[in-house]
C-alpha cells in the first residue's frame, strides 16, 4: 500500500514511550503517527499552518505535543484514534490499528471488481461501508465493538499456544481476533440511470443519517439508506462526470414524503439549520425558516421532465436570530412569522 510522505524536509521525530510509534514533523507543517511494525502512517495531523519544530510524546503514548513556527504549541490526541480502514488500486480493503493490538496487526478485504473509490466506518461501530469504480458497495460487519481492541503486541495463533505450553503456570486471557463478515451487497450503477455502463467516481457516507451519497460519471448523484440501499432519488446534476461529493454537516433537511406510498420522493437539504417550515394552503408554496432569514419555495409540478419539488422563489433576511413558528393567510398570498414573540408578515 502507498503510503503518503511528507512533502518537505522533515525537521523532528521521536520514538513513542513504548517503541511501537514514531512522531514525525516537518517544513510541510504536519505531523504524522508511523506504525514500527507495520510502516504504515497511521495519523496525519494537518492543523499548523507553517513548519513543525519539535514533537513529544506525553508519558502514557496517548497525546503528542507539537510546536510550529506558526507561534503555536499543539495538543494531539490519540486515544479517540483505534482503526484506519483504506483501499486503492488494488481492489483490496485493509484495516489497520494506529496502535499495536493484540486483537490486530493488517486485516486485509477482498471482494471488489474496481479501484476502491470510498471506506467509511459508520457511527460508534467498525462496522464498515465500502465502495469500489464499478459500482459495487459492500456492507461489512465487525465481530468487535469500540472498547473491545486489547493493546499489546499481535501473535499469531501457533505463537499464542507456544508460549501456554512453554509456561503452563502463567494464565494468558484469551484475545478475541478481529474479523468482518460481508452482510451486504448492492449495485450502486443500477440506480445511476445507465445501468452497469457508468463508473462510480465519488461516494461519501452520512454516519449520523445513515444516508450514502454516490456519484457517477454521467452526471448522476444518487441517495441511497444504509445497510437497506434503500432509494432515496436520483438527481442528474450535470452532463459531464461528477468528481466529488460532499455533505453539510450543519444543515438541515426537508423530506417530501408521499403519504400513499409511504416513501421519501425528495430530500431537500437546507445550508442552515431549519426552525419552522409550513405548506400554503393552495399547496403551491413552502415556507422554511432558517437562521436569520425566510426562504419561499414554489412546489414544482409533476410534469416537468426532471422533477424538483423544491424551486425558491425568494429569500427575506431577518433582523432575529430564530423564526419559532409559521403560518399562512387563506389565499396564500402572505405568510405570517413569529420571531422574538413578535408577529411579522411577508408577501408569498
Amino acid at each position: 500500500m502507498k503510503q503518503q510522505a511528507h512533502s518537505l524536509r522533515i525537521t523532528t521525530a521521536e520514538y513513542s514511550p513504548d517503541g511501537s510509534s514514531i512522531a514525525t514533523g516537518a517544513e510541510d507543517g504536519k505531523v504524522k503517527i508511523w506504525n514500527c511494525r507495520s510502516s504504515f502512517c497511521t495519523v496525519t495531523f494537518d492543523e499548523h499552518t507553517s513548519g513543525v519544530t519539535a514533537v513529544k510524546w506525553t508519558q502514557n503514548g496517548r497525546a503528542i505535543l507539537s510546536a510550529s513556527l506558526d507561534g503555536t504549541v499543539r495538543a494531539h490526541d490519540l486515544k479517540r484514534y483505534s482503526l484506519i480502514v483504506a483501499g486503492g488500486d488494488d481492489r483490496v480493503i485493509r484495516v489497520v490499528g494506529v496502535r499495536d493490538f493484540k486483537n490486530l496487526f493488517i486485516h486485509p478485504l477482498s471482494s471488489h471488481k474496481g479501484t476502491i473509490v470510498s471506506v467509511q466506518f459508520m457511527k460508534n461501530s467498525y462496522d464498515m461501508i465500502t465502495v469500489c469504480k464499478r459500482g459495487l458497495s459492500n456492507v461489512w460487519t465487525c465481530n468487535l465493538r469500540p472498547g473491545e481492541l486489547k493493546e499489546g503486541v499481535w501473535k499469531k495463533d501457533e505463537e499464542e499456544n507456544g508460549d501456554q505450553e512453554m509456561d503452563q503456570e502463567v494464565e494468558e486471557e484469551k484475545v478475541e481476533k478481529i474479523f468482518f463478515e460481508k452482510t451486504k451487497k448492492y449495485w450502486l450503477s443500477e440506480s445511476s440511470g445507465s445501468g452497469k455502463s457508468v463508473d462510480v467516481t465519488a461516494a461519501q457516507y452520512h454516519a449520523e443519517t445513515k444516508v450514502l451519497v454516490t456519484a457517477f460519471n454521467n452526471g448522476a448523484v444518487v441517495l441511497h439508506e444504509i445497510p437497506t440501499f434503500a432509494l432515496i432519488h436520483n438527481l442528474r446534476v450535470s452532463e459531464m462526470r461528477v468528481q466529488t461529493v460532499a455533505w453539510n454537516l450543519t444543515g438541515g433537511d426537508v423530506h417530501y414524503i408521499n403519504l400513499i406510498t409511504e416513501t421519501n420522493v425528495y430530500t431537500f437539504r437546507a445550508a442552515r439549520k431549519i426552525k419552522a417550515l409550513k405548506f400554503s394552503p393552495d399547496g403551491k408554496k413552502l415556507a422554511i425558516g432558517r437562521e436569520n432569514d425566510l426562504q419561499i419555495h414554489e412546489i414544482g409540478r409533476m410534469d416537468r421532465q426532471a422533477f424538483h419539488p423544491f424551486c425558491l422563489m425568494r429569500t427575506y433576511k431577518l433582523s432575529g436570530e430564530q423564526i419559532n413558528s409559521i403560518d399562512w393567510s387563506d389565499d396564500s398570498k402572505w405568510v405570517f412569522f413569529w420571531e422574538f414573540g413578535q408577529l411579522k408578515e411577508r408577501s408569498g
